[in-house]
Formats: structure tokens, C-alpha cells, sequence
């Protein structure tokens, strides 16, 4: 993610090389309810009924990080946290939401969300010094 992309971006299909990855963090944020507030996009020579394109909400963004939570992962949620976009209680509140439904062990996700929630404080504690 680049700064310029904020605060929403852009989802399409990917490359075939690049689907099974992207489908993975794709199905869990949209099992978390994160693209509920996101908005369609229609672009020029796009069909919409193959790829379906949105910009997404900063807090559904952040989400969509959280399954893979790479070192980028992490520095987009930070980048989100400096520029004002995301708060760890909304973050918080909306996967607790989303893991009411969900069965298996959810140590590991939970733990992300106290790692993201962590830094997103951290961020907004040192923005209001």
C-alpha cells in the first residue's frame, strides 16, 4: 500500500500467480464483515461482472491485513494509525464481531488483534503528545 492510496483502495482480481494468496486474506475479511462499508467502483473498459472492484473504508482495510499480518501488513496499519484513519477500539469491535460466528481455534487471530490494537494505541498515544 502507498500512501497516495489513501484512504480507501482499490480490490480487484489478481493474476492467476497471485489469486490463491490474495483469495485467502480476501475470504477471511469478508467473513469478518470488512467490506461491508465499502463502495463499488466502476472504472473505463472494466467489466463489472468479472472483477468486482471497491474502495474500501480504512478500518475494513486494516482488517484485511490481519490474516497474513506481514511486515508490509504491519506498516500499513501503522500508516493508517498516523494519519488519523483507524482506532483499536473500532478495529477491535468489528473482528470481535465477525469471530462470534466463526468455529477452530482463534488464538492466533485474537492474538493479531491485540498485537495491531497495541501498535494503533501506541501510535494515536505518541500523535497526542
Amino acid at each position: 500500500m502507498y500512501e497516495s492510496s489513501l484512504p480507501g483502495r482499490l480490490l480487484a482480481q489478481m493474476k492467476p500467480s497471485a489469486r490463491a494468496l490474495f483469495a485467502n486474506d480476501f475470504r477471511w475479511a469478508e467473513a469478518c464483515g470488512a467490506y461491508a462499508d465499502s463502495k463499488p467502483v466502476r472504472l473505463a473498459g472494466v467489466d463489472g461482472k468479472h472483477i468486482d472492484v471497491r474502495v474500501l473504508a480504512p478500518a475494513d482495510l486494516a482488517i484485511s491485513k490481519l490474516s497474513r499480518f506481514s511486515e508490509q501488513d504491519r506498516k500499513d496499519i501503522e500508516l493508517l494509525a498516523r494519519r488519523g484513519l483507524i482506532n483499536a477500539r473500532v478495529l477491535r469491535k468489528r473482528t470481535e464481531e465477525a469471530l462470534g460466528g466463526c468455529i477452530g481455534d482463534m488464538a492466533a487471530i485474537r492474538s493479531t488483534i491485540d498485537i495491531a490494537c497495541r501498535v494503533i494505541d501506541s501510535i494515536r498515544l505518541r500523535r497526542s503528545r
